[in-house]
């Protein structure tokens, strides 16, 4: 008895692996949601997976073998981890990505970039500034709610429409479309909900990032504003992250 975890890719039959083909082929229960049905007809649906984990874990205790079809890769922002953590271990069946698509669409390597997740998750504009701050590239996935339209609107409240956009939508699938732009050129663009965007900034910071902001960036009327080593040093000790919430009661500013 045994579950796995197979790396459907972007939903192209032809760009399932061998292994992924293999499994799929041979489990006695396969799961997957509905984009990517087609490539077992009899597939379970994974829509409510609370039920489909349920359901899972049965089939697992009969001893049937049970495929489980994720989207791009497993070992990148999948159900990997849920599976993980429900039946313990899970084996793998890796697959190709919209992250390695975009990056082979471009014909440059990914192993220094930043990758980040908006998709389903809630990436903080701080965090995603800091990323592409302190990266030459950095790679995020995108959703309907978190588009790429957010991302171009974030990269400019973090003063960084220096940066070059470019969007990946709809990936290995019809209507694929590559699109290239500053932030600004991009922010109004109409995009589909399948989308990973890269963000190549050309002067990343080299080193730690400034720690606090000088006294000129602030609004400030005639109340007296606390001293700037002051701040400095309360920031040390905070030892604030890039998602952190900070309240500051009494700013006077």
């Amino acid at each position: 008895m045994s579950i796995v975890c197979v790396g459907a890719g972007p939903g192209d039959e032809a760009l399932l692996t061998g292994e992924a083909r293999r499994e799929i082929k041979a489990a006695d229960a396969v799961f997957a949601s509905a984009r990517y049905a087609a490539l077992r007809p009899d597939a379970k649906p994974l829509d409510k997976l609370d039920d489909a984990l349920a359901e899972i874990g049965r089939l697992n205790e009969r001893g049937l073998r049970v495929a489980v079809l994720v989207s791009g890769d497993p070992g990148l922002y999948s159900l990997l981890p849920v599976l993980r953590e429900r039946f313990g271990q899970v084996e793998v069946a890796p697959g190709v990505g919209a992250l390695q698509l975009l990056c082979a669409r471009l014909g440059e390597p990914y192993q220094d970039a930043k990758i980040l997740s908006a998709h389903g998750r809630a990436l903080e504009v701080g965090a995603l500034g800091h990323a592409v701050r302190t990266h030459e590239r950095t790679l995020v996935f995108l959703d309907a709610a978190r588009g790429p339209n957010w991302l171009c609107a974030a990269l400019l409240a973090e003063g960084l429409a220096h940066a070059e956009v470019t969007v990946g939508e709809n990936l290995a699938m019809p209507g694929e479309r590559i699109a290239h732009g500053a932030p600004a050129d991009l922010e109004n663009e109409t995009f589909g909900p399948l989308c990973l965007a890269r963000v190549f900034n050309p002067r990343p910071l080299a080193g730690l990032p400034p720690v606090g902001l000088a006294d000129e960036d602030f609004m400030r009327g005639k109340t007296p504003m606390t001293k700037r080593e002051a701040r400095v040093m309360i920031l040390a000790y905070l030892r604030p992250r890039p998602d952190s919430v900070v309240w500051d009661v009494g700013a006077g500013t």
